[in-house]
C-alpha cells in the first residue's frame, strides 16, 4: 500500500484504471503480495520488505532488453515506468529508471579499459 499518490495526481495520467486492475475489478483477481508471492515464488515477507526499501530510500529501477524478447515483452519495460511513478522516484536523485544502460553508452567505457565488443549481426 506504499504509494505516492501526490506524485501520480501531479506527474501522471490514467493511474485511476491501473488501479482498478490491482485491485481485481474487472477480473476478479487482486493483485497484491500473496497472488505476487505465487507467480514469482518470492517469499510474501521479501516482497514487503523490497516494497518498504523501494518506497522509503533513492530506487533506480533498471533493466536490460532480454526480457522485451518474449510474448508481451514491452509490458516489463512499462512496468518498471509505473513502478517508478507509484513510488514517486522519478526525478530524484538516485532514483527512477533505466532501460539498457550498458548497452547504450558503449560499455562503459574508461580512459583504463576498452570498449566491450557487441554481438555480431552477421555479414
Amino acid at each position: 500500500n506504499k504509494v505516492n499518490y501526490e506524485f501520480l495526481e501531479n506527474y501522471t495520467t490514467g493511474f485511476d484504471k491501473f488501479k482498478d486492475y490491482l485491485d481485481g475489478k474487472e477480473d476478479g483477481i487482486k493483485k497484491d503480495v500473496k497472488w505476487a508471492s505465487k507467480i514469482c515464488g518470492i517469499d510474501e515477507k521479501m516482497i514487503k520488505n523490497l516494497a518498504e526499501i523501494f518506497y522509503d530510500n533513492p530506487t533506480m529501477i533498471m533493466s536490460g532488453w532480454g526480457m522485451q524478447r518474449a510474448h508481451y515483452g514491452e509490458q516489463p519495460h512499462w512496468m518498471l515506468v509505473t513502478l517508478a511513478s507509484m513510488i514517486g522516484q522519478i526525478g530524484t536523485k538516485g532514483g527512477g529508471f533505466g532501460l539498457s544502460y550498458h548497452y547504450s553508452n558503449g560499455g562503459v567505457p574508461t580512459c583504463k579499459g576498452g570498449v566491450i565488443g557487441g554481438i555480431n549481426a552477421g555479414s
